[in-house]
């Protein structure tokens, strides 16, 4: 999944990408698409990390767009429709159930503490309000799709995404034909 992430991202026109890891695996796929890394010595999770690259980068940047690496089907275009979203709050990307936070979209001086999990959207929301920002949620189809449960697994099998690494991964190693007799 995150090599299909990886993917959107470099044929997108994005300025700048930046993984945070701290995995060497991840680290070495990420290098070999020539995006920045920034090395976690120990793996704090995904909003510990949203929240130390929005205040390293706001001195630097306009804007930050912030994506986990489970988005299977995530296209370049919708990277781009994202970026090019005029808004002067603070863009959240929820989940399919409308329930998480799968991405966020926001200016330095937009800046919220990021807290994903269960249920995040409305936490995100109103943390938002406490800070009287203006807030978008933007239904972007790839960045809804994330990949959590065995159930989005079998949804993923169901859309055969044949396209993707992840269905490559998927096909390849009969996992498909499992988890499809599975569900």
């Amino acid at each position: 999944m995150l090599t299909d992430v990886l993917v959107a991202i470099s044929a997108s026109d994005t300025d700048r990408a930046i993984v945070i890891t701290a995995s060497a695996e991840v680290r070495d796929l990420t290098f070999s698409f020539g995006f920045e890394v920034v090395n976690e010595h120990i793996a704090m999770g995904h909003s510990a990390a949203v929240n130390r690259m929005t205040l390293d980068l706001r001195s630097v940047a306009s804007r930050l767009l912030s994506i986990p690496s489970d988005l299977p089907t995530l296209q370049p275009g919708e990277i781009d429709a994202v970026l090019d979203f005029d808004h002067d709050g603070l863009i959240l990307l929820p989940s399919r159930d409308q329930a998480g936070t799968n991405g966020v979209l926001m200016k330095p001086d937009c800046r919220i503490e990021m807290d994903y999990g269960p249920n995040s959207l409305e936490r995100h929301r109103a943390a938002a309000a406490a800070r009287l920002l203006s807030v978008k949620l933007l239904d972007v189809p790839g960045i809804q799709f994330d990949v959590d449960t065995p159930n989005d697994l079998f949804d993923l099998i169901d859309t055969h995404p044949v396209d993707t690494h992840t269905w490559t991964y998927l096909s390849t190693s009969g996992l498909d034909r499992t988890l499809g007799t599975l569900s």
